[in-house]
């Protein structure tokens, strides 16, 4: 079963590349609300941000085995080169993975403060409860924008999870700023959602859900291309400047170049279907960069 496991985790969820994706985000998005908060603080990378920055690599983890469940059916029908689709693992395989995920995070959680622990505990179990709604109501299961709604928060609050862990270590206090900035992560993310499912609807295999369904073509092209621009503007505009130098905010026009850059791609996909994914990706990793690049820089 280990070897099973160790084969499906560098399939579905390859470990050295995801634990440097949450690295960036974790990182950045903590840099960031230091860098917006009232007052200065000194704010390190100590033993204690090493573990929330593992803790978000877990929770990810468990959340991406827990889809891999939850998406069985449609997986069979869409993408059966999915690894439990395949039959190169079983259910039990991946149900005992989650559930050593699930304590593994809390207790990593428990080290740093109590309260990440319980935050971590309820994110998961409501992981957990969205299995059982799906099967329980069809209009989540089939209706891509009701099942975003229910589902995204699962993943956007890590960055909630981040906030309270720099409240907590800095003793700072919570400003409109810091959720601007959460709020300019949560577009991010959703820039690269509404990007990697977006297919022109002539395009689409019958009983497919993307977004560019429900929405139109262009609809999803226009909400798409709003979002990855406007994660950038709210850092832009959030950040302090800095007097003379190397203004770091100025990093933000990679990712908004290469959100462009994608929308241009998905005009030209209209008459041949093509993955844009790496594109989106890339854009996410240059956000979190430059937001790095942005907070160690003041």
């Amino acid at each position: 079963m280990l070897g099973r496991l160790f084969q499906f985790s560098k399939e579905a969820y390859e470990p050295k590349l995801h634990l440097l994706f949450a690295a960036l985000w974790s990182l950045s998005v903590m840099g960031m609300f230091v860098t917006v908060a009232d007052s200065p603080v000194e704010w390190l990378l100590d033993g204690k941000t090493l573990r929330v920055v593992f803790s978000f690599y877990l929770v990810l983890f468990f959340l991406r085995a827990i889809d891999e469940i939850k998406d069985y059916d449609y997986d069979a029908l869409y993408k059966p080169d999915r690894p439990l689709v395949r039959g190169s693992v079983s259910f039990r395989d991946v149900w005992y993975l989650a559930i050593f995920l699930f304590i593994f995070a809390v207790v990593i959680s428990l080290t740093v403060d109590t309260r990440l622990a319980i935050f971590v505990a309820i994110n998961m179990s409501y992981g957990l409860w969205l299995m059982v709604w799906e099967r329980l109501s069809k209009t989540v299961r089939d209706n891509i924008l009701i099942n975003l709604i229910v589902t995204f928060p699962v993943s956007s609050a890590l960055n909630f999870f981040a906030l309270m862990f720099v409240l907590i270590s800095t003793e700072l206090s919570a400003t409109p700023s810091m959720v601007g900035i959460a709020i300019a992560y949560i577009c991010a993310f959703l820039h690269y959602d509404f990007g990697r499912k977006s297919v022109w609807p002539s395009l689409l295999e019958e009983g497919e859900q993307m977004y560019s369904r429900a929405l139109g073509g262009w609809g999803s092209g226009i909400l798409t291309l709003a979002l990855g621009l406007g994660g950038c503007f709210l850092v832009a505009l959030l950040a302090p400047g800095v007097e003379g130098g190397f203004e770091p905010r100025w990093t933000l026009l990679l990712p908004a170049i290469i959100s462009l850059y994608g929308s241009i791609q998905y005009l030209k996909s209209r008459t041949k279907r093509r993955s844009l994914r790496p594109i989106y990706m890339a854009y996410l990793v240059s956000f979190y960069t430059s937001n790095l690049i942005i907070a160690f820089n003041q």
